[in-house]
C-alpha cells in the first residue's frame, strides 16, 4: 500500500503534448492514507490537434478507487 505521499508546490506546463487521456497530476486506483496534493499549479494543457475528445484533460485527478488523499489549495 502507498501511504504518506507528498506532491507539494510543483509548477507543471504545457503538459498533454503525446497523450490527450491525461493530467497533470494523476493519481492511481489506490488507497493511499495520510497523501497529500497541495499547493501546485498546472497550466497551459496542450491541446494536439488528433484529439479526438479536446475536452477529456484534467488538472488534477484521482481515478476510481483513490482514497484518503487530500487535495489542498492547488
Amino acid at each position: 500500500m502507498m501511504h504518506d505521499n507528498r506532491i507539494h508546490a510543483n509548477l507543471i506546463e504545457r503538459y498533454a503534448a503525446h497523450m490527450y487521456d491525461c493530467a497533470g497530476i494523476y493519481n492511481n486506483l489506490a488507497n493511499q492514507p495520510n497523501t497529500v496534493i497541495s499547493e501546485n499549479v498546472v497550466r497551459d494543457i496542450f491541446h494536439p490537434s488528433y484529439v479526438h475528445d479536446p475536452h477529456h484533460y484534467f488538472y488534477l485527478y484521482t481515478d476510481e478507487g483513490s482514497s484518503n488523499i487530500l487535495l489542498k489549495d492547488n
